[in-house]
């Protein structure tokens, strides 16, 4: 039986929803009245009014997929050691599949490709991207960019992105460029996260340098590994003292 947060994310996504079909009409309403008004004053006051509208819109939607991002009305969860990022750049050389499966050589893919590559390839092990979770269908769903246009579509992906690395465990993997740029959301948002999120502990690198597959590891100590390494370290510098080993003095100079 759904519980009281299920029932309220349900209400929340389907007024999202009609939110966003609305804008949609609006938005299409102001693209025929662009089209038709040229010169014509009454138009072209018209078209004013709805820009106007739609702006208005355009707002109350934005801030009210925040408050539902936030709240986690839009599920981003993901098993342990399943989550996988990538930000948006080309790497290797290749496009499209052959009737083998294999890629023609001559196009460049882009990391997404890479990433959705990654999951389809271990689809039995259960990884996925943020747009393969529940919310970040829902949100792909939406005409997103259509309804809120580039900056605040951006800023909500964004938004949602942080949820999903802020919700994931354990291992994750990233398919990224050696130089990503930090203006994007894995480099300016998500890499942040994982790092600050105490259950994950170790990001996978997956990269392309001279066209060679290049993977590497970073291990994200946590809070607990830290305070037992600051108190081994003590540990050790008492035991020093105990047997006549000289360590620095409050006034001692640094070494």
């Amino acid at each position: 039986m759904p519980t009281e947060d299920a029932k309220a994310g349900a209400r929340a996504r389907a007024d999202l929803e009609r939110q966003f079909a609305e804008t949609v009409r609006l938005k299409e309403e102001v693209s025929a009245l662009e089209t038709k008004a040229g010169e014509d004053p009454k138009l072209h006051a018209q078209l004013q009014a709805k820009k106007a509208e739609l702006e208005q819109k355009r707002e109350k939607l934005h801030a009210g997929l925040g408050q539902s991002i936030e709240k986690g009305h839009l599920d981003v969860s993901t098993p342990k050691d399943r989550a996988v990022f990538y930000d948006n750049g080309y790497q290797g050389w290749s496009q499209g599949k052959t009737q083998n499966g294999e890629y023609v050589p001559g196009s460049a893919r882009t990391n997404r490709d890479r990433a959705a590559d990654f999951c389809e390839k271990n689809k039995d092990k259960g990884y996925q991207t943020l747009e393969s979770t529940p919310g970040g269908q829902w949100l792909n769903d939406q005409k997103t960019y259509e309804a809120l246009g580039p900056k605040r579509a951006d800023e909500s992906w964004a938004h949602l992105s942080h949820q999903y690395a802020s919700k994931s465990q354990g291992e994750v993997h990233a398919f990224v460029r050696s130089d990503s740029d930090p203006r994007r959301v894995f480099e300016g948002v998500e890499k942040d996260a994982l790092r600050n999120n105490r259950d994950v502990n170790q990001i996978v690198y997956h990269k392309q340098q001279h066209g060679l597959d290049v993977t590497h590891y970073e291990h994200l100590p946590k809070t607990s590994e830290v305070s037992a390494g600051r108190r081994a370290k003590k540990d050790m510098l008492r035991d020093k003292a105990g047997h006549g080993v000289e360590t620095p003095g409050k006034d001692a100079p640094s070494r």
